[in-house]
């Protein structure tokens, strides 16, 4: 039986963005930041376990909560004003993918959570446009949590300088 070996870090921060190019990676300054920790259950041990630089694969991982630890320092880094660019990049070259909606004519979406509960919901897509949240068009199992409902809300305030899409001509 042969074993591969990956960081952590890598192998945690980076299952969602292949899977829904949703998520983006998060600094590992950001992550050793103990003010960004602040509340996280295990934050020390399973920190120890992200950071590592190597680890077996065939061991497993040690806690089963790496995933949502993970996520729920994403959801905080997204609101960050680096996080914020990092996401304001993705918004613009439509990685998120598009509203459904005809009437919304092919609208940037952004991901957004039902709830900011871990486990109660995947991540979906929302426009800005016609304010409806539809499923992405990927079947991803990232957690909805890892964005929160008010995600869109804050990356428009966050943003003056982004014209909002109600404010478009067009509607």
């Amino acid at each position: 039986m042969s074993s591969s070996t990956t960081t952590a870090a890598g192998s945690i921060g980076s299952s969602g963005s292949r899977a829904t190019s949703s998520s983006c990676r998060v600094p590992t300054d950001y992550v050793q930041d103990t003010f960004n920790q602040m509340g996280l259950e295990y934050f020390s041990e399973i920190l120890d376990v992200i950071l590592k630089p190597v680890i077996d694969s065939s061991s497993g991982l040690l806690y089963g909560d790496e995933k949502k630890w993970y996520g729920m320092i994403h959801a905080r880094y997204i609101r960050s004003e680096r996080g914020l660019i990092a996401m304001h990049r993705k918004y613009m070259r439509g990685d998120f993918g598009s509203c459904p909606n005809i009437s919304c004519d092919r609208q940037n979406t952004l991901p957004v959570g039902l709830s900011a509960v871990w486990g109660k919901s995947t991540v979906k897509i929302h426009c800005p446009r016609c304010k409806s949240n539809f499923h992405p068009k990927s079947d991803t199992q990232l957690d909805g949590a890892m964005f929160g409902p008010s995600f869109p809300d804050i990356f428009f305030s966050m943003l003056p300088n982004l014209t909002s899409p109600l404010d478009d001509p067009r509607t």
